[in-house]
């Protein structure tokens, strides 16, 4: 064996890693990218019972001020 047997080895391995990394990565970001999709329909409810809640205590206190 040479030493470019042994690089190209070597180099071989280190691909073959950086392949199942970019597999592992892509996994990672597609579950990301679902949970932030559930997370923007939650959001917006959130922000619309939010303004509504605030809307209803604004004209409750504007009776109890009268």
């Amino acid at each position: 064996m040479t030493d470019i047997d042994r690089v190209l080895g070597s180099l071989t391995a280190e691909v073959q890693r950086l392949q199942r990394d970019v597999a592992e990565l892509q996994t990672m970001v597609r579950a990301q990218s679902e949970q932030l999709n559930r997370w923007r329909g939650a959001g917006a409810v959130l922000v619309l019972v939010g303004a509504a809640i605030g809307t209803i205590a604004t004209f409750l206190l504007g009776l109890i001020g009268r």
